[in-house]
């Protein structure tokens, strides 16, 4: 799939339904819905450049699915945005809908985003887990490119997102940053919502990207951690 993005510059792929789609879209909305903040900006889907200056609203709370529509409308109003928008969510998405919610309102379980969204918009909109579409970004423009094996991407902010890409196919809602460490959420001990008691070196890591490749064959021990030469802009989830 990435292969065939790479070679037809023109064209791009579209996430709908549960099935990717090819499309001849060059520009779109990306909006990224974090439990501290709502950020968007239109984006050159070939170059990965944003077009226009970021704009960044704070999460409503609770983060219901009326409000942060409500939000989501304005980021696309303040735009004056008519096309395609792609949103990253942070829980489990599958088709659309919502199946986990912790930085958001309860009521977001079962919701179906991307129909919710399209409604109080009137855009196509195509939603995905947060750090599933930091993960695509990444594997497309930044230090995924041309990597093989096993691909594990951590964006930490408000919370922890992964992404896990094994010969450049997505394995969807990882989550891993809700495993339980010693008796808790990961996210309670390492993320930018924990940092008024994490140590300081946790808290100046937060809303960074790093991309851990480890090499496909026999010896699974033998790993690389590569900083990415351009780290995803995206701010606290």
């Amino acid at each position: 799939m990435l292969r065939t993005i790479i070679r037809r510059p023109q064209k791009t792929s579209w996430w709908s339904s549960g099935v990717w789609k090819k499309v001849h879209i060059v520009e779109i909305l990306g909006i990224d819905i974090g439990g501290t903040g709502i950020k968007g900006a239109p984006v050159d889907t070939v170059t990965g450049a944003l077009l226009g200056e970021r704009l960044r609203l704070l999460t409503p709370a609770p983060a219901t699915p009326a409000a942060v529509s409500a939000s989501v409308a304005e980021v696309v109003s303040h735009f004056a945005w008519h096309g395609p928008i792609g949103c990253g969510f942070p829980a489990v998405i599958r088709a659309g809908q919502v199946r986990t919610a912790v930085h958001v309102d309860k009521g977001w379980i079962g919701c179906q985003a991307e129909q919710l969204f399209q409604e109080a918009t009137g855009c196509p909109v195509t939603v995905l887990n947060d750090a599933d579409a930091a993960g695509y970004a990444e594997m497309r423009f930044g230090a995924g490119q041309g990597r093989h094996g096993v691909v594990f991407i951590v964006t930490l902010g408000t919370g922890i997102g992964t992404a896990l890409f094994v010969d450049g196919c997505l394995v969807p809602n990882t989550e891993l940053g809700h495993i339980e460490i010693r008796g808790k959420d990961a996210e309670r001990r390492a993320a930018a919502s924990a940092a008024p008691t994490m140590p300081a070196l946790f808290a100046s890591c937060a809303a960074t990207t790093s991309v851990l490749t480890v090499k496909s064959g026999k010896n699974l021990s033998a790993f690389s951690l590569t900083p990415p030469p351009t780290m995803i802009k995206s701010g606290h989830r």
